[in-house]
């Protein structure tokens, strides 16, 4: 099983880097799809979402080009 503090760890990082940017998101998107992915960061992140993000950069970032 996955250590819980690893996804805490993943949401806590994916909710800074959106409040450090909030002012141009808000200005490109709204504020209410800003609003939308803080509660989805936090409620709906889950283990897997995690792995496959993982996965994905891991796969990009590897990847010769």
């Amino acid at each position: 099983m996955a250590d819980p503090s690893v996804l805490e760890g993943y949401i806590k990082d994916r909710i800074q880097l959106l409040e450090s940017s909030k002012e141009r998101f808000i200005e490109q998107l709204g504020a209410g799809l800003y609003e939308e992915q803080l509660v989805k960061m936090q409620e709906q992140t889950t283990a897997f979402i995690v792995a496959v993000d993982d996965f994905w950069k891991k796969m990009v970032i590897g990847k010769k080009w």
